[in-house]
């Protein structure tokens, strides 16, 4: 069942360490977190390829598509030039990222995308 849960064998061996595993809470909680940082990732993904079924679109001409991809993309570190914290502000590092994988003629962003928008982190 450990494995089904997806526990490694350090894991399942410290669980079994103790009569009780509830002794390694701080391990069990641990544990809930990545399944949790995991399962928004693949509801994320679900969310995009279920877009990608109901869009007019290509997939690589859609606005929508565009923007979550280049949410995941970090920011680029700064030139140098100028000061600042070594990173670009997080707006313009999306408007970069964007700009780059947006292909010429299509759509700026100021267009209304023909599908309702909805938070990809619901």
């Amino acid at each position: 069942m450990g494995k089904e849960a997806g526990f490694g064998l350090r894991e399942l061996s410290a669980l079994l360490s103790t009569p009780d595993p509830m002794d390694h809470q701080d391990l069990l909680r641990r544990h809930v977190a990545g399944w949790e940082q995991r399962i928004a990732r693949a509801r994320v993904a679900k969310d995009l390829i279920e877009h990608a079924f109901a869009c007019p679109h290509r997939f690589a001409d859609c606005e929508h598509a565009r923007d979550q991809i280049a949410a995941r993309i970090p920011p680029a570190p700064h030139s140098g030039h100028g000061g600042g914290n070594g990173k670009w502000p997080e707006a313009e590092s999306q408007r970069r990222s964007a700009e780059l994988a947006r292909p010429a003629g299509l759509m700026s962003g100021d267009e209304e995308h023909p599908l309702t928008r909805r938070s990809l982190t619901e």
